[in-house]
Formats: structure tokens, sequence, C-alpha cells
């Protein structure tokens, strides 16, 4: 049976189903993804900021003013920003499968750190396995979904790199803070978010000016939905990785998304796929089987 924590990675996924068909159906309306991801970013900032005013513990904004807990969201924030940045621009340019599949490999950055600094127990055989089975998976999914291969521009595979990198950071620094603060209690870590939020929000300004976009307030139902799947997940995320193995967490929500939002998009919108698609999600859920053995 799972654990009471390891429940919470159903909502972390689903709220992962939430934010792709919101953002996928605020594009087919025309939205420009810089403006959106602005927009739904400071909505989070202002939802966590007036959420740690009203119901966040004294210890919490105790903690808050020590500077490793203030540069850890601040880099965590940005970096996420900077990467979705180098995502957006390189998907713009028709590198679909190598970008997104070379992206989602920023887990395996949280997941050596972990291992290196001895706050994970190394995995045994049949897990290391299960993680190998389901990052295959991904690759094969994303792969086999994206354009045939003499569409693919990959010398932008630099910034799906760079995109890596910065996740990656994002993710390590999720990790670090409930190593650095672990909390006696499963309360939110509402100013941690905030602060998080807020450096994400400032970067996504200065993109969003920088390349000429203009804000669309008549996004606001897709910001919306945005942020509150990020807050939840956020929450979400936070907890398990203070409970459970940083493997067992970032791969199984990375893969267990990609295969949710396929079988979705099958089933609700009529979506076909290659058959290498659903080798790929076969892939994922063994690993994923393996991963809790």
């Amino acid at each position: 049976m799972p654990s009471a924590y390891e429940l919470l990675l159903l909502p972390a996924v689903g709220t992962a189903l939430l934010v792709t068909f919101a953002a996928r159906g605020a594009m087919l309306k025309g939205f420009q993804a810089a403006p959106l991801g602005l927009f739904a970013m400071a909505t989070c900032f202002l939802a966590t900021a007036a959420a740690a005013a009203l119901f966040a513990s004294p210890q919490s904004f105790a903690e808050t003013w020590g500077p490793d807990t203030v540069w850890v969201p601040l880099v965590g924030g940005l970096a996420g920003a900077v990467g979705v940045c180098f995502s957006y621009t390189a998907l713009r340019q028709r590198a679909t499968g190598p970008v997104t599949t070379i992206s989602q490999m920023s887990v395996l950055w949280p997941v050596g750190l972990s291992l290196l600094a001895g706050w994970d127990a190394r995995p045994g055989l049949v897990r290391l396995l299960g993680a190998v089975l389901t990052l295959s998976g991904i690759a094969v999914i994303n792969m086999g979904k994206s354009p045939r291969p003499e569409g693919e521009r990959f010398h932008w595979i630099g910034l799906a790199v760079g995109a890596m990198v910065c996740f990656g950071v994002s993710q390590s620094a999720q990790k670090y803070i409930t190593v650095l603060h672990p909390q006696p209690s499963s309360e939110p870590r509402y100013v941690f978010m905030a602060t998080y939020y807020f450096a994400c929000a400032l970067a996504l300004l200065a993109y969003t000016f920088l390349v000429g976009k203009r804000l669309q307030p008549r996004a606001w139902p897709y910001a919306a939905c945005l942020s509150a799947g990020s807050i939840i997940q956020f929450a979400c995320m936070l907890v398990l990785l203070q409970h459970l193995s940083t493997t067992l967490v970032y791969i199984t929500f990375t893969g267990g998304g990609i295969v949710l939002i396929t079988l979705v998009s099958t089933l609700l919108l009529g979506e076909r796929y290659r058959p290498a698609v659903w080798a790929g999600c076969l892939l994922g859920i063994a690993g994923i089987v393996l991963m809790r053995v």
C-alpha cells in the first residue's frame, strides 16, 4: 500500500495535466507564452504572499530572514524562469522532440545531487532499472510525438541544454530547502513559495519586455488555471521531497505526467499517435511500477 505521502503524487501529477491543457488552450486562443507565464507567476506570488501573511507560522517567517533561506528560493525561481525562456525560444524553432526530451532530463540534477550529498539512500538495482525505463519512456514519447526528423532543427539543442541546466538548478533548490529546514508538519512552505514566485515573475517580466511582448489581460482565465495548478503542485512537491526519495518523486512525477497527458489527449481529445509513443508509455508505466518495488 502506498504511504500517505506517496498519495500526494496523485495531485502533483494531476495538476501537471491541468497546467498542460490550460497552456495548450491559451496557445490555441492566440495568447503568447511569455506574457501568459508572467501573468500566471505574478498571480502565484500574490496568492502565496497573501497565504503567508494569513496562515504561515511564526517559525516560517523566522527562517525566512536567514541568508540561506533567502538566496535558495531566489536562485530557484530565477533559474526556473530562465529555463522557461530557453525552452520557449527553442520550441518556437520547431525543435520539439529534442528540446522537450533534453529539458525533462533536468530531474537528473536533483537526483544526482541528493545521492552525492548523501541526502537519499542509494537506490537498489530494481529501482535503478525502473528509473532508467521511465526516463527512456519519456524520451521515446517525446520523440514519437515530434514531427518527422527532417522537420527538426537540431542546432537549437544548445538552448535545450540551457533549459535543462536551469530547470535542474530550480528543482535542486526545492530539494535543498527541505534538507536545510525540514518542517515538523506538512504545512505548506508559503514564504519559500512566495519568494520563489517573486523571483520567477521578475525574470519573466524582464524577458517579456526585452522581446517586446505586450501583456494580455484577456488571458486571465488561463493564467488562473496555470496559477492554481502551479501552487498545488509546488506545495505537494515540497512535502514529497522532504519525506520521500528524490529519485522516486521527480522521476515518477515526470514520467507519470507525460503518460497521463498522452492518455487523456487520446481518450478525450481524439489525438492519434504513432506506435512508438505507446511503446514509450509502456516503458514509463513499467518503470514507475519498478520504482515502487
